[in-house]
C-alpha cells in the first residue's frame, strides 16, 4: 500500500522502520509536492506533518482534507507549546489520528496505528457501497451491521446480531433476504475469531454481505473527463460575489489553481473583474456580442465566469444595536456556480455548482447588518470555504482512480 509521507526525514525514517514491511512511502517535502503526488500516484493514506513548512500550519492539511474527504489522515509531528492551536483546529476538521514523536511514536505503536486507520478507511467504504442494499431496513438493524463490521469482535452470532437490532432471529434473517443480502450464519460470525488481521471485520464483512470491495486489481489513472486543451486559449473573468470583499477573487485564483493541477499548461488568460473585461471591448453586459468581442479581442475559444452567492449569514457572537464595527467570525451558507463559454457563440457548454456551510473568521459587521468579508489574510480566513466550493465544481477537470 502507497502511504503518502509529508514529514521530516528524521520522522520518514521512522516510518519506514517501524512499517515498511506492510506500507510503501512515498516522501514529499513540500505542500505542493504533497498535492501533486496524491494527484498522481495511487495513495491510499497520508502522514502529515503540520511543522513540514517550519511554523506550525493547519491550512494545507484542510486543503487536503476537502479536496480529497476519503484519503486516511494521520498528523505525526514534535511536541512544542506553538503547535496546540493547530492540532486543535485539526481536530475541530475531523482528523482524529494523531503519533508525536519522541512520546508515543514507538515502532510497534506507529505500525497499529497504520493498520489501524487503514482497516477504519476500508469499513467505511464497506458501509457505503452497501448503503444502498440497507436503505429499506429497520434503523436498528442498519446500526447493528455497520456495527460488526467496524467491530468485529462486538457481535459473535446471528442471535447476537438480532438482539442488537432489537428482533427475533426469524426477523432477522427476513430483512437480510428482503434486501437481497445473503443469509448471515453463525459460522460467518463466529469465523472471525479465527483470523488475527486487523483486516477482519472488513474480510468477514464481505463474506457476510457478498459485496465487491475494490480491493483486489491494481489502481489505474482515469483522466479527466473535461480535456481543457481543446478549448484553448481560456479566459477567466474575476468570480463576482453577493459580498463585499475578497471571497470573489479568492474563489478565481483558487479555481485556476485547481483547474491546472492534472491538465498540465493550460493556457487562460485573466481579463479581470466583469466591468473591465466588459470595458475593454466596449460592451455593457454580457451577451452574446460581448463574449465574441472577448474572443477576438483576446484571441479567446472559451471564458469561465462564476458566481458566489452567500445566502446566509450567522455571526458567532451577539452584535448588540449600539456597535458600529466589530470584527467576528460567522456561519455562512455559500453557493459557487461556474460556466465555460464558447466566445464564437455566446453559447454555454459546460456549468456545475456546488453549496457549503462552513465557518470564517475575520469579517466585519456593519451596523447590525452588512457584512463585509474584508480580512487582511483571506487565505486564511475564508479558504476552507472557498477550498470546499472549488474542490466540488472542478472534480470534472482532475484524474480519477479506480480498481480494473
Amino acid at each position: 500500500m502507497l502511504v503518502l509521507a509529508s514529514v521530516s526525514d528524521a520522522l520518514l525514517t521512522r516510518l519506514e522502520n517501524a512499517a515498511r514491511h506492510r506500507f510503501r512511502f512515498l516522501a514529499a517535502r513540500s505542500w505542493e509536492e504533497a498535492l501533486d503526488t496524491i494527484l498522481r500516484q495511487p495513495v491510499e493514506m497520508a502522514v502529515v506533518d503540520p511543522t513540514l513548512s517550519g511554523e506550525p500550519r493547519a491550512q494545507e492539511i484542510e486543503r487536503i482534507r476537502v479536496l480529497f474527504p476519503s484519503l486516511p489522515l494521520i498528523l505525526y509531528t514534535r511536541l512544542s507549546p506553538s503547535i496546540a492551536p493547530t492540532l486543535l483546529r485539526l481536530g475541530q476538521a475531523g482528523i482524529r489520528q494523531i503519533a508525536i514523536a519522541h512520546h508515543d511514536d514507538h515502532p510497534a505503536r506507529l505500525s497499529d496505528l497504520l493498520v489501524a486507520e487503514t482497516a477504519q478507511a476500508v469499513s467505511n467504504r464497506l458501509i457505503t457501497a452497501i448503503s444502498d442494499l440497507l436503505a429499506g431496513c429497520p434503523g436498528e438493524l442498519r446500526w447493528a451491521i455497520e456495527t460488526i463490521i467496524r467491530e468485529p469482535t462486538s457481535v459473535q452470532s446471528v442471535q447476537e446480531l438480532a438482539e442488537r437490532a432489537r428482533m427475533d432471529r426469524r426477523t432477522c434473517l427476513r430483512w437480510f433476504a428482503r434486501a437481497h443480502l445473503p443469509p448471515p450464519s453463525d459460522s460467518c460470525i463466529e469465523g472471525r475469531h479465527c483470523v488475527r488481521s486487523s483486516f477482519v471485520n472488513v474480510g468477514i464483512a464481505a463474506i457476510l454481505f457478498s459485496v465487491p470491495l475494490g480491493c483486489g486489481g491494481t489502481k489505474v489513472m482515469v483522466p479527466p473527463r473535461i480535456d481543457l486543451h481543446q478549448h484553448e486559449v481560456l479566459g477567466i473573468i474575476e468570480f463576482s460575489s453577493s459580498r463585499e470583499g475578497e471571497l470573489g477573487p479568492l474563489a478565481t485564483a483558487r479555481f485556476m489553481e485547481a483547474v491546472r493541477v492534472d491538465q498540465g499548461l493550460v493556457r487562460i488568460i485573466d481579463l479581470g473583474p466583469e466591468n473591465e473585461a466588459l470595458r475593454s471591448v466596449g460592451a455593457t453586459r454580457l451577451d452574446r456580442t460581448a463574449y465574441q468581442a472577448l474572443g477576438q479581442t483576446h484571441e479567446l475559444n472559451t471564458i469561465f465566469t462564476g458566481e458566489l452567492v452567500v445566502s446566509d449569514i450567522r455571526p458567532a457572537i451577539q452584535i448588540t444595536s449600539n456597535l458600529a464595527n466589530m470584527g467576528v467570525a460567522a456561519d455562512v451558507d455559500a453557493t459557487l456556480t461556474v460556466q465555460m463559454i464558447e466566445t464564437a457563440s455566446g453559447a454555454s457548454i459546460w456549468s456545475r455548482s456546488a453549496s457549503v456551510t462552513k465557518r470564517v473568521g475575520q469579517v466585519s459587521v456593519l451596523g447590525a447588518r452588512d457584512i463585509v468579508f474584508d480580512a487582511e489574510n483571506p487565505e486564511r480566513a475564508y479558504g476552507e470555504l472557498v477550498d470546499a466550493l472549488v474542490g466540488a465544481v472542478t472534480s470534472e477537470f482532475r484524474v480519477t482512480w479506480e480498481r480494473r
